[in-house]
Protein backbone atom coordinates (compact mmCIF):
# COMPACT_ATOMS: atom_id res chain seq x y z
CA UNK A 1 0.00 0.00 0.00
CA UNK A 2 3.15 2.10 0.19
CA UNK A 3 3.13 2.97 -3.41
CA UNK A 4 -0.34 3.79 -3.70
CA UNK A 5 -0.06 6.68 -0.97
CA UNK A 6 3.29 7.90 -3.17
CA UNK A 7 1.05 8.42 -5.84
CA UNK A 8 -1.61 10.42 -4.05
CA UNK A 9 0.99 12.81 -3.09
CA UNK A 10 2.48 12.82 -5.81
CA UNK A 11 -0.39 14.26 -7.97
CA UNK A 12 -1.10 16.70 -5.32
CA UNK A 13 1.84 18.05 -4.98
CA UNK A 14 3.79 17.94 -7.95
CA UNK A 15 7.12 16.04 -7.79
CA UNK A 16 9.79 18.52 -6.71
CA UNK A 17 7.32 21.34 -6.25
CA UNK A 18 7.43 21.61 -10.51
CA UNK A 19 3.86 22.28 -10.80
CA UNK A 20 4.04 20.44 -14.51
CA UNK A 21 6.20 17.76 -13.39
CA UNK A 22 3.73 15.27 -12.78
CA UNK A 23 1.66 15.80 -15.73
CA UNK A 24 4.56 15.38 -17.80
CA UNK A 25 5.44 12.12 -15.86
CA UNK A 26 2.26 10.66 -16.69
CA UNK A 27 2.32 11.71 -20.14
CA UNK A 28 5.89 10.40 -20.41
CA UNK A 29 5.41 6.95 -18.70
CA UNK A 30 2.33 6.34 -21.46
CA UNK A 31 4.59 6.54 -24.26
CA UNK A 32 7.41 4.61 -22.66
CA UNK A 33 4.44 1.90 -22.02
CA UNK A 34 3.54 2.47 -25.37
CA UNK A 35 7.22 1.23 -26.53
CA UNK A 36 7.00 -1.58 -24.71
CA UNK A 37 4.09 -2.79 -26.35
CA UNK A 38 6.40 -2.51 -29.14
CA UNK A 39 9.00 -4.44 -28.04
CA UNK A 40 11.06 -1.45 -26.51
CA UNK A 41 12.25 -2.23 -23.12
CA UNK A 42 11.35 0.09 -20.81
CA UNK A 43 13.23 -0.16 -17.37
CA UNK A 44 14.98 3.09 -17.91
CA UNK A 45 14.62 5.76 -14.99
CA UNK A 46 12.15 8.75 -15.36
CA UNK A 47 12.94 11.90 -15.01
CA UNK A 48 11.77 11.38 -10.50
CA UNK A 49 14.05 8.51 -10.53
CA UNK A 50 11.22 5.75 -10.62
CA UNK A 51 10.93 2.68 -12.92
CA UNK A 52 8.69 2.86 -16.30
CA UNK A 53 6.52 -0.09 -15.03
CA UNK A 54 5.54 2.31 -12.07
CA UNK A 55 2.32 3.72 -13.95
CA UNK A 56 0.70 1.05 -13.12
CA UNK A 57 -0.51 3.24 -10.19
CA UNK A 58 -2.34 5.83 -12.37
CA UNK A 59 -3.88 2.98 -14.24
CA UNK A 60 -5.88 1.86 -11.65
CA UNK A 61 -6.92 5.66 -11.00
CA UNK A 62 -8.30 6.13 -14.28
CA UNK A 63 -10.28 2.84 -14.33
CA UNK A 64 -11.54 2.20 -11.36
CA UNK A 65 -13.29 5.36 -11.16
CA UNK A 66 -14.76 5.26 -14.45
CA UNK A 67 -16.44 2.18 -14.09
CA UNK A 68 -17.91 3.73 -10.83
CA UNK A 69 -19.09 6.78 -12.91
CA UNK A 70 -20.60 4.71 -15.84
CA UNK A 71 -22.40 2.60 -13.42
CA UNK A 72 -23.65 4.97 -11.72
CA UNK A 73 -24.70 7.86 -14.80
CA UNK A 74 -25.68 5.40 -17.16
CA UNK A 75 -26.84 2.46 -15.80
CA UNK A 76 -29.20 3.21 -12.77
CA UNK A 77 -30.36 6.61 -14.08
CA UNK A 78 -30.87 5.08 -17.81
CA UNK A 79 -33.48 2.50 -16.22
CA UNK A 80 -35.22 4.96 -14.13
CA UNK A 81 -35.62 7.61 -16.99
CA UNK A 82 -37.05 5.18 -19.51
CA UNK A 83 -39.27 3.84 -17.23
CA UNK A 84 -41.04 7.23 -16.11
CA UNK A 85 -40.33 9.00 -19.20
CA UNK A 86 -41.27 6.41 -22.15
CA UNK A 87 -43.20 3.24 -20.64
CA UNK A 88 -46.23 5.47 -18.55
CA UNK A 89 -46.29 8.30 -20.51
CA UNK A 90 -46.36 6.90 -24.04
CA UNK A 91 -49.13 4.66 -22.95
CA UNK A 92 -51.48 7.76 -22.05
CA UNK A 93 -50.66 10.16 -25.21
CA UNK A 94 -51.47 7.68 -27.25
CA UNK A 95 -54.67 6.20 -26.07
CA UNK A 96 -55.84 10.07 -25.78
CA UNK A 97 -54.16 11.69 -28.65
CA UNK A 98 -54.36 9.16 -31.59
CA UNK A 99 -57.07 6.95 -30.59
CA UNK A 100 -60.17 9.19 -30.17
CA UNK A 101 -59.54 12.20 -31.79
CA UNK A 102 -58.78 10.08 -35.30
CA UNK A 103 -62.31 8.74 -35.17
CA UNK A 104 -63.22 12.69 -34.96
CA UNK A 105 -61.45 13.74 -37.86
CA UNK A 106 -62.09 11.00 -40.07
CA UNK A 107 -65.96 10.71 -39.80
CA UNK A 108 -67.14 14.60 -39.40
CA UNK A 109 -65.08 16.12 -42.61
CA UNK A 110 -66.58 13.27 -44.72
CA UNK A 111 -70.09 14.64 -44.06
CA UNK A 112 -69.30 18.20 -44.27
CA UNK A 113 -70.96 20.30 -47.02
CA UNK A 114 -68.69 21.93 -49.55
CA UNK A 115 -70.13 25.37 -50.31
CA UNK A 116 -70.77 25.48 -54.16
CA UNK A 117 -69.08 29.55 -54.47
CA UNK A 118 -66.16 27.80 -52.98
CA UNK A 119 -65.60 25.07 -55.69
CA UNK A 120 -63.70 26.11 -58.89
CA UNK A 121 -63.32 23.88 -61.82
CA UNK A 122 -60.45 21.75 -62.14
CA UNK A 123 -59.88 19.01 -64.27
CA UNK A 124 -56.93 17.68 -62.10
CA UNK A 125 -58.87 17.76 -58.69
CA UNK A 126 -58.99 15.11 -56.49
CA UNK A 127 -62.17 13.10 -56.26
CA UNK A 128 -64.12 14.14 -53.73
CA UNK A 129 -67.74 13.56 -52.06
CA UNK A 130 -70.07 16.23 -52.44
CA UNK A 131 -73.05 17.05 -50.14
CA UNK A 132 -75.78 18.24 -52.14
CA UNK A 133 -77.73 21.64 -51.67
CA UNK A 134 -79.41 22.05 -54.90
CA UNK A 135 -78.52 19.29 -57.14
CA UNK A 136 -79.16 21.49 -60.47
CA UNK A 137 -76.73 23.72 -58.88
CA UNK A 138 -73.71 21.51 -58.09
CA UNK A 139 -74.05 19.92 -61.70
CA UNK A 140 -73.93 23.99 -63.28
CA UNK A 141 -71.08 24.86 -60.94
CA UNK A 142 -68.76 22.39 -63.16
CA UNK A 143 -66.90 20.91 -60.29
CA UNK A 144 -68.24 18.10 -60.51
CA UNK A 145 -65.84 15.17 -62.66
CA UNK A 146 -66.55 11.28 -63.77
CA UNK A 147 -65.65 9.43 -60.40
CA UNK A 148 -67.07 12.08 -58.07
CA UNK A 149 -69.48 10.83 -55.60
CA UNK A 150 -72.57 13.07 -54.24
CA UNK A 151 -74.34 12.58 -51.03
CA UNK A 152 -78.11 12.90 -50.51
CA UNK A 153 -79.77 13.89 -47.35
CA UNK A 154 -82.98 14.06 -48.68
CA UNK A 155 -85.84 13.23 -51.44
CA UNK A 156 -86.40 17.11 -52.93
CA UNK A 157 -83.47 16.36 -55.74
CA UNK A 158 -83.81 17.08 -58.95
CA UNK A 159 -82.02 17.90 -62.76
CA UNK A 160 -83.53 19.93 -64.99
CA UNK A 161 -80.39 19.52 -67.12
CA UNK A 162 -78.08 16.01 -68.08
CA UNK A 163 -74.31 15.28 -66.69
CA UNK A 164 -71.57 15.04 -69.23
CA UNK A 165 -69.52 13.00 -66.72
CA UNK A 166 -69.90 9.86 -64.45
CA UNK A 167 -71.12 11.01 -61.03
CA UNK A 168 -72.09 8.79 -58.39
CA UNK A 169 -75.04 8.94 -55.99
CA UNK A 170 -75.26 7.46 -52.66
CA UNK A 171 -77.56 8.36 -49.53
CA UNK A 172 -76.23 9.53 -46.39
CA UNK A 173 -77.80 6.79 -44.88
CA UNK A 174 -77.40 3.18 -46.47
CA UNK A 175 -80.77 1.81 -44.63
CA UNK A 176 -82.66 5.18 -46.34
CA UNK A 177 -83.30 5.13 -50.06
CA UNK A 178 -83.18 9.02 -51.44
CA UNK A 179 -84.71 9.71 -54.72
CA UNK A 180 -83.96 11.66 -57.89
CA UNK A 181 -86.95 13.20 -59.26
CA UNK A 182 -85.72 13.46 -63.75
CA UNK A 183 -89.19 14.75 -64.87
CA UNK A 184 -87.30 18.08 -65.41
CA UNK A 185 -85.05 16.75 -67.88
CA UNK A 186 -87.86 16.38 -70.65
CA UNK A 187 -88.00 14.90 -73.72
CA UNK A 188 -84.18 16.03 -75.03
CA UNK A 189 -82.16 15.66 -72.25
CA UNK A 190 -81.19 12.04 -69.94
CA UNK A 191 -79.49 12.06 -67.16
CA UNK A 192 -76.20 10.84 -68.31
CA UNK A 193 -74.73 12.36 -71.78
CA UNK A 194 -71.54 11.17 -72.90
CA UNK A 195 -71.83 11.84 -76.57
CA UNK A 196 -68.94 14.32 -76.02
CA UNK A 197 -66.92 12.89 -73.32
CA UNK A 198 -64.88 10.22 -74.93
CA UNK A 199 -65.35 7.42 -71.97
CA UNK A 200 -65.07 4.06 -72.77
CA UNK A 201 -65.65 1.33 -69.94
CA UNK A 202 -67.84 3.76 -67.25
CA UNK A 203 -68.90 1.96 -63.86
CA UNK A 204 -71.63 3.78 -61.91
CA UNK A 205 -72.15 3.73 -57.98
CA UNK A 206 -75.40 3.68 -56.74
CA UNK A 207 -76.11 3.07 -53.07
CA UNK A 208 -79.61 4.06 -51.92
CA UNK A 209 -80.77 5.66 -54.94
CA UNK A 210 -84.36 5.79 -56.34
CA UNK A 211 -84.09 7.38 -60.32
CA UNK A 212 -87.72 8.22 -60.97
CA UNK A 213 -89.85 10.23 -63.42
CA UNK A 214 -87.59 10.03 -66.55
CA UNK A 215 -89.43 10.11 -69.79
CA UNK A 216 -85.90 9.43 -71.22
CA UNK A 217 -83.16 6.70 -71.77
CA UNK A 218 -80.94 6.92 -68.70
CA UNK A 219 -77.55 7.20 -70.89
CA UNK A 220 -76.88 8.81 -74.32
CA UNK A 221 -73.51 7.82 -75.56
CA UNK A 222 -71.60 7.35 -78.76
CA UNK A 223 -68.39 6.51 -77.73
CA UNK A 224 -68.47 4.46 -74.63
CA UNK A 225 -68.06 0.23 -75.37
CA UNK A 226 -69.67 -0.69 -71.59
CA UNK A 227 -72.02 0.78 -69.04
CA UNK A 228 -72.16 -0.80 -65.58
CA UNK A 229 -74.55 0.06 -62.69
CA UNK A 230 -73.80 -1.09 -59.44
CA UNK A 231 -75.38 -0.67 -56.13
CA UNK A 232 -78.78 -0.76 -54.66
CA UNK A 233 -80.73 0.81 -56.87
CA UNK A 234 -84.27 1.35 -57.82
CA UNK A 235 -85.90 2.73 -61.47
CA UNK A 236 -88.98 3.64 -60.13
CA UNK A 237 -91.95 5.44 -62.75
CA UNK A 238 -89.95 6.33 -65.45
CA UNK A 239 -92.00 6.25 -68.54
CA UNK A 240 -90.78 6.76 -72.31
CA UNK A 241 -92.97 8.14 -75.26
CA UNK A 242 -92.17 6.31 -78.49
CA UNK A 243 -92.22 9.52 -80.94
CA UNK A 244 -90.40 8.16 -83.63
CA UNK A 245 -91.10 4.41 -84.82
CA UNK A 246 -86.88 2.99 -84.92
CA UNK A 247 -85.20 0.50 -83.07
CA UNK A 248 -83.09 3.25 -81.44
CA UNK A 249 -86.03 5.16 -79.94
CA UNK A 250 -88.26 2.43 -79.00
CA UNK A 251 -89.22 1.07 -76.09
CA UNK A 252 -85.82 2.52 -74.75
CA UNK A 253 -87.44 3.05 -71.06
CA UNK A 254 -83.86 3.81 -69.71
CA UNK A 255 -81.87 1.50 -70.37
CA UNK A 256 -80.84 -0.51 -74.02
CA UNK A 257 -78.05 -1.73 -75.97
CA UNK A 258 -78.55 -0.85 -79.76
CA UNK A 259 -76.82 -1.75 -82.76
CA UNK A 260 -73.64 -0.13 -81.96
CA UNK A 261 -72.90 -2.82 -78.99
CA UNK A 262 -72.79 -0.93 -76.47
CA UNK A 263 -72.20 -3.74 -73.25
CA UNK A 264 -74.53 -3.38 -70.04
CA UNK A 265 -74.29 -4.52 -66.81
CA UNK A 266 -76.28 -4.18 -63.94
CA UNK A 267 -75.15 -5.61 -60.40
CA UNK A 268 -77.56 -7.52 -57.74
CA UNK A 269 -80.19 -6.88 -56.23
CA UNK A 270 -81.14 -3.75 -58.69
CA UNK A 271 -84.97 -3.47 -58.91
CA UNK A 272 -87.37 -1.64 -61.82
CA UNK A 273 -90.82 -0.84 -60.20
CA UNK A 274 -93.96 0.77 -62.65
CA UNK A 275 -91.77 2.11 -65.28
CA UNK A 276 -93.18 2.17 -68.75
CA UNK A 277 -92.82 2.54 -72.80
CA UNK A 278 -95.76 4.27 -74.24
CA UNK A 279 -96.71 4.32 -77.96
CA UNK A 280 -97.99 7.45 -78.50
CA UNK A 281 -100.76 7.76 -81.70
CA UNK A 282 -99.62 5.20 -84.05
CA UNK A 283 -96.28 3.65 -82.17
CA UNK A 284 -95.72 0.35 -81.34
CA UNK A 285 -94.50 0.37 -77.85
CA UNK A 286 -91.42 -2.23 -77.24
CA UNK A 287 -89.60 -3.02 -73.44
CA UNK A 288 -91.02 -1.59 -70.43
CA UNK A 289 -87.14 -1.65 -69.37
CA UNK A 290 -84.76 -2.87 -71.62
CA UNK A 291 -84.35 -3.56 -75.12
CA UNK A 292 -81.37 -4.82 -76.83
CA UNK A 293 -81.26 -5.46 -80.45
CA UNK A 294 -77.45 -5.74 -80.84
CA UNK A 295 -74.55 -8.12 -80.73
CA UNK A 296 -73.41 -7.75 -76.95
CA UNK A 297 -75.44 -8.81 -74.25
CA UNK A 298 -76.93 -7.36 -71.38
CA UNK A 299 -76.40 -8.78 -68.08
CA UNK A 300 -78.93 -8.69 -64.85
CA UNK A 301 -77.22 -9.32 -61.65
CA UNK A 302 -78.73 -11.79 -58.91
CA UNK A 303 -81.92 -11.26 -56.98
CA UNK A 304 -83.10 -8.46 -59.70
CA UNK A 305 -87.09 -7.17 -59.02
CA UNK A 306 -89.44 -6.19 -61.83
CA UNK A 307 -92.91 -5.56 -60.45
CA UNK A 308 -95.58 -3.25 -62.14
CA UNK A 309 -93.75 -2.48 -65.61
CA UNK A 310 -95.57 -2.62 -68.92
CA UNK A 311 -95.44 -1.92 -72.74
CA UNK A 312 -98.62 -0.11 -73.81
CA UNK A 313 -99.17 1.34 -76.97
CA UNK A 314 -102.97 2.86 -78.14
CA UNK A 315 -103.26 2.37 -82.52
CA UNK A 316 -100.58 0.05 -82.55
CA UNK A 317 -98.53 -2.79 -81.16
CA UNK A 318 -96.75 -3.69 -77.75
CA UNK A 319 -94.01 -5.91 -77.46
CA UNK A 320 -92.24 -7.09 -73.79
CA UNK A 321 -93.51 -5.14 -70.76
CA UNK A 322 -89.97 -5.41 -69.00
CA UNK A 323 -87.73 -7.27 -71.77
CA UNK A 324 -87.78 -6.88 -75.59
CA UNK A 325 -85.10 -8.36 -77.56
CA UNK A 326 -84.47 -8.79 -81.47
CA UNK A 327 -82.13 -11.09 -83.51
CA UNK A 328 -82.39 -7.51 -85.88
CA UNK A 329 -83.42 -8.06 -89.39
CA UNK A 330 -81.12 -5.24 -90.86
CA UNK A 331 -78.13 -6.64 -88.85
CA UNK A 332 -77.73 -10.03 -89.01
CA UNK A 333 -77.82 -13.26 -87.96
CA UNK A 334 -74.97 -11.96 -86.15
CA UNK A 335 -76.67 -9.55 -83.93
CA UNK A 336 -78.28 -11.87 -81.04
CA UNK A 337 -79.97 -9.60 -78.44
CA UNK A 338 -78.91 -11.50 -75.72
CA UNK A 339 -80.36 -10.78 -72.10
CA UNK A 340 -78.30 -12.71 -69.15
CA UNK A 341 -80.45 -12.90 -65.97
CA UNK A 342 -78.45 -14.06 -62.29
CA UNK A 343 -80.07 -16.04 -59.88
CA UNK A 344 -83.36 -15.78 -58.22
CA UNK A 345 -84.77 -13.04 -60.47
CA UNK A 346 -88.28 -11.78 -59.66
CA UNK A 347 -90.81 -10.83 -62.23
CA UNK A 348 -94.61 -9.36 -60.58
CA UNK A 349 -97.76 -8.16 -62.39
CA UNK A 350 -96.17 -6.96 -65.75
CA UNK A 351 -97.58 -6.67 -68.82
CA UNK A 352 -98.59 -5.72 -72.36
CA UNK A 353 -101.25 -4.25 -73.77
CA UNK A 354 -102.33 -2.01 -76.82
CA UNK A 355 -106.17 -1.02 -77.06
CA UNK A 356 -106.12 -2.10 -81.15
CA UNK A 357 -103.80 -4.79 -81.91
CA UNK A 358 -101.22 -7.23 -80.91
CA UNK A 359 -100.04 -7.26 -77.52
CA UNK A 360 -97.35 -10.37 -76.67
CA UNK A 361 -95.12 -10.87 -73.86
CA UNK A 362 -96.09 -9.96 -70.53
CA UNK A 363 -92.47 -9.70 -69.63
CA UNK A 364 -90.41 -10.92 -72.29
CA UNK A 365 -90.88 -10.68 -76.33
CA UNK A 366 -87.68 -11.76 -77.88
CA UNK A 367 -86.29 -13.60 -81.20
CA UNK A 368 -82.63 -13.44 -79.39
CA UNK A 369 -80.93 -15.30 -76.86
CA UNK A 370 -82.38 -14.81 -72.97
CA UNK A 371 -81.10 -17.15 -70.48
CA UNK A 372 -81.71 -17.57 -66.21
CA UNK A 373 -78.32 -18.82 -64.36
CA UNK A 374 -80.33 -20.17 -61.18
CA UNK A 375 -84.03 -19.73 -60.27
CA UNK A 376 -86.45 -17.19 -61.33
CA UNK A 377 -90.05 -16.40 -60.17
CA UNK A 378 -93.30 -15.48 -62.86
CA UNK A 379 -96.59 -14.21 -60.77
CA UNK A 380 -99.15 -12.38 -62.56
CA UNK A 381 -97.93 -11.43 -65.83
CA UNK A 382 -100.34 -10.53 -68.40
CA UNK A 383 -99.98 -10.05 -72.53
CA UNK A 384 -103.26 -9.37 -74.60
CA UNK A 385 -102.40 -11.76 -77.11
CA UNK A 386 -99.79 -14.41 -76.43
CA UNK A 387 -97.04 -15.66 -74.24
CA UNK A 388 -98.65 -14.19 -70.86
CA UNK A 389 -95.20 -14.25 -68.86
CA UNK A 390 -92.99 -14.48 -72.05
CA UNK A 391 -93.16 -14.66 -75.90
CA UNK A 392 -90.37 -16.37 -77.76
CA UNK A 393 -88.98 -16.84 -80.81
CA UNK A 394 -85.43 -17.03 -80.33
CA UNK A 395 -83.56 -19.34 -77.17
CA UNK A 396 -84.29 -19.28 -74.11
CA UNK A 397 -82.70 -21.06 -70.92
CA UNK A 398 -83.91 -21.88 -67.73
CA UNK A 399 -82.48 -23.34 -65.03
CA UNK A 400 -82.84 -24.74 -61.32
CA UNK A 401 -79.19 -25.33 -59.99
CA UNK A 402 -79.49 -24.24 -56.15
CA UNK A 403 -83.27 -22.45 -56.78
CA UNK A 404 -86.50 -23.27 -58.22
CA UNK A 405 -88.17 -22.00 -61.01
CA UNK A 406 -91.63 -20.77 -60.75
CA UNK A 407 -94.63 -19.61 -63.48
CA UNK A 408 -98.02 -19.07 -61.52
CA UNK A 409 -100.92 -16.65 -62.54
CA UNK A 410 -99.86 -15.65 -65.76
CA UNK A 411 -102.65 -14.46 -68.57
CA UNK A 412 -103.43 -14.03 -71.79
CA UNK A 413 -107.04 -12.50 -73.15
CA UNK A 414 -109.82 -12.20 -71.51
CA UNK A 415 -111.02 -8.41 -69.98
CA UNK A 416 -107.99 -6.61 -68.94
CA UNK A 417 -108.42 -3.86 -66.21
CA UNK A 418 -106.06 -0.85 -65.64
CA UNK A 419 -106.98 0.70 -62.09
CA UNK A 420 -105.95 3.81 -61.10
CA UNK A 421 -103.47 2.75 -58.79
CA UNK A 422 -101.31 1.73 -61.22
CA UNK A 423 -102.77 -2.17 -60.52
CA UNK A 424 -104.65 -3.94 -63.51
CA UNK A 425 -107.26 -7.31 -63.01
CA UNK A 426 -108.08 -9.77 -65.96
CA UNK A 427 -111.64 -11.60 -66.09
CA UNK A 428 -111.96 -15.14 -67.59
CA UNK A 429 -108.34 -14.89 -68.73
CA UNK A 430 -106.32 -18.31 -70.16
CA UNK A 431 -103.61 -18.81 -68.43
CA UNK A 432 -100.24 -19.28 -70.44
CA UNK A 433 -96.38 -18.85 -69.04
CA UNK A 434 -94.32 -19.60 -72.43
CA UNK A 435 -95.23 -19.17 -76.03
CA UNK A 436 -93.27 -20.38 -79.03
CA UNK A 437 -93.65 -18.67 -82.10
CA UNK A 438 -91.46 -18.00 -85.07
CA UNK A 439 -89.32 -14.74 -85.71
CA UNK A 440 -91.94 -13.25 -88.58
CA UNK A 441 -94.19 -12.25 -85.71
CA UNK A 442 -91.45 -10.45 -83.90
CA UNK A 443 -90.93 -6.71 -85.20
CA UNK A 444 -87.57 -5.94 -86.61
CA UNK A 445 -86.67 -9.80 -86.27
CA UNK A 446 -84.89 -11.83 -89.00
CA UNK A 447 -87.79 -13.89 -90.25
CA UNK A 448 -85.48 -17.18 -89.65
CA UNK A 449 -85.88 -17.59 -85.76
CA UNK A 450 -87.81 -19.13 -83.90
CA UNK A 451 -88.40 -20.59 -80.31
CA UNK A 452 -86.38 -23.17 -78.96
CA UNK A 453 -86.91 -23.55 -74.76
CA UNK A 454 -84.28 -25.53 -72.90
CA UNK A 455 -85.43 -26.82 -69.23
CA UNK A 456 -82.86 -28.04 -66.23
CA UNK A 457 -83.26 -28.70 -62.72
CA UNK A 458 -80.86 -30.36 -60.70
CA UNK A 459 -81.57 -33.04 -58.48
CA UNK A 460 -83.66 -32.15 -55.45
CA UNK A 461 -84.79 -28.91 -57.65
CA UNK A 462 -88.02 -28.37 -59.44
CA UNK A 463 -89.40 -26.32 -62.47
CA UNK A 464 -92.91 -25.67 -61.98
CA UNK A 465 -95.88 -24.61 -64.74
CA UNK A 466 -99.07 -24.21 -62.92
CA UNK A 467 -99.40 -22.26 -66.34
CA UNK A 468 -99.51 -24.07 -69.70
CA UNK A 469 -96.96 -23.42 -72.47
CA UNK A 470 -98.19 -23.27 -76.06
CA UNK A 471 -96.78 -22.70 -79.70
CA UNK A 472 -98.25 -21.62 -83.26
CA UNK A 473 -98.82 -24.15 -85.83
CA UNK A 474 -95.64 -24.77 -88.05
CA UNK A 475 -93.99 -26.80 -90.67
CA UNK A 476 -93.03 -30.32 -89.48
CA UNK A 477 -89.50 -30.28 -91.63
CA UNK A 478 -88.67 -27.06 -89.14
CA UNK A 479 -89.98 -28.56 -85.60
CA UNK A 480 -89.19 -25.77 -82.54
CA UNK A 481 -87.16 -27.97 -79.54
CA UNK A 482 -88.04 -28.54 -75.90
CA UNK A 483 -84.92 -29.84 -74.09
CA UNK A 484 -85.43 -31.04 -70.63
CA UNK A 485 -83.25 -31.63 -68.16
CA UNK A 486 -80.18 -31.10 -70.45
CA UNK A 487 -78.04 -28.30 -70.22
CA UNK A 488 -74.63 -26.14 -71.40
CA UNK A 489 -72.09 -24.70 -69.29
CA UNK A 490 -70.02 -21.67 -69.41
CA UNK A 491 -67.30 -23.48 -70.92
CA UNK A 492 -69.45 -25.42 -73.46
CA UNK A 493 -69.83 -28.57 -71.52
CA UNK A 494 -73.26 -30.80 -71.75
CA UNK A 495 -74.43 -31.82 -68.38
CA UNK A 496 -77.74 -33.47 -67.83
CA UNK A 497 -79.71 -33.52 -64.41
CA UNK A 498 -81.64 -35.03 -62.15
CA UNK A 499 -84.36 -32.69 -61.23
CA UNK A 500 -88.48 -32.59 -61.41
CA UNK A 501 -89.75 -30.98 -64.39
CA UNK A 502 -93.79 -30.31 -63.35
CA UNK A 503 -96.89 -29.28 -65.40
CA UNK A 504 -99.96 -28.55 -63.16
CA UNK A 505 -103.33 -27.66 -63.78
CA UNK A 506 -104.64 -27.41 -60.27
CA UNK A 507 -105.39 -23.33 -60.10
CA UNK A 508 -108.07 -24.09 -63.18
CA UNK A 509 -110.35 -26.76 -62.52
CA UNK A 510 -113.76 -26.44 -63.54
CA UNK A 511 -115.59 -26.45 -67.50
CA UNK A 512 -115.74 -23.01 -68.27
CA UNK A 513 -113.85 -22.48 -71.38
CA UNK A 514 -111.01 -20.45 -69.88
CA UNK A 515 -110.26 -22.87 -67.13
CA UNK A 516 -110.16 -25.64 -69.97
CA UNK A 517 -108.13 -23.88 -71.73
CA UNK A 518 -105.97 -22.75 -69.17
CA UNK A 519 -105.03 -26.97 -68.09
CA UNK A 520 -104.22 -26.91 -71.78
CA UNK A 521 -99.87 -26.99 -72.98
CA UNK A 522 -101.18 -26.82 -76.75
CA UNK A 523 -98.20 -26.75 -78.36
CA UNK A 524 -95.73 -29.30 -80.88
CA UNK A 525 -92.15 -29.38 -80.53
CA UNK A 526 -89.61 -32.03 -80.63
CA UNK A 527 -89.52 -32.62 -76.80
CA UNK A 528 -86.54 -34.90 -75.30
CA UNK A 529 -86.63 -35.85 -71.20
CA UNK A 530 -82.25 -35.95 -70.72
CA UNK A 531 -82.82 -37.06 -66.90
CA UNK A 532 -85.32 -37.06 -63.95
CA UNK A 533 -88.28 -36.98 -64.11
CA UNK A 534 -91.54 -34.82 -66.20
CA UNK A 535 -94.67 -35.01 -63.90
CA UNK A 536 -98.28 -33.73 -65.04
CA UNK A 537 -100.64 -33.18 -62.57
CA UNK A 538 -103.90 -32.40 -62.22
CA UNK A 539 -105.83 -32.97 -65.65
CA UNK A 540 -102.43 -31.21 -67.49
CA UNK A 541 -102.83 -32.22 -71.20
CA UNK A 542 -99.38 -32.07 -72.75
CA UNK A 543 -98.56 -31.72 -76.55
CA UNK A 544 -100.32 -31.72 -79.55
CA UNK A 545 -100.67 -33.85 -82.97
CA UNK A 546 -99.76 -32.46 -85.96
Amino acid sequence: KKPENTAKNTEKRGIAGNGDAGKSSVVKNQENQGKNKNGVSGNAPSANGQKANEPIIIEKIVEKPVEKIVEKIVEKPVEKIVEKIVEKPVEKIVEKVVEKPVEKIVEKPVEQTLKLNLIEPNSEQPRKNFDEESLQELADSGALSSGDTVILHNDDSSLTAGLPVAVNFRSNDPGIFRTIDLAGLGEREVLYDFSGAGLNDITLEMNSIILSGSVNQLTRSMTFSSLMIEGKVQFDRNCVENRRDNVDRIAIALLYSSHRGEILKLGDGVIFSNNCVLGVDNRSARGGVLLNSSISPITIGDHAVFSGNYAFSNLNGAFGGVFYSARHRSVGMGFHGEIAVGANATFINNYAFSNSTTASGGVICSSGDISFSDGATFINNYAKTSGGAIELAGKLDLLALTKDVLFSGNMTGGVFTRHDDGTFSVENGVANAIHLTTGATIPESAIETQGSLALAAEEGREIRFNDPITSRSENSDRPMTLTLNRCTDEEGNIHDTDGTIIFSSELYQGEEAHLVASRYNNFVADTTLYGGTLLLEHGAVFGRNL
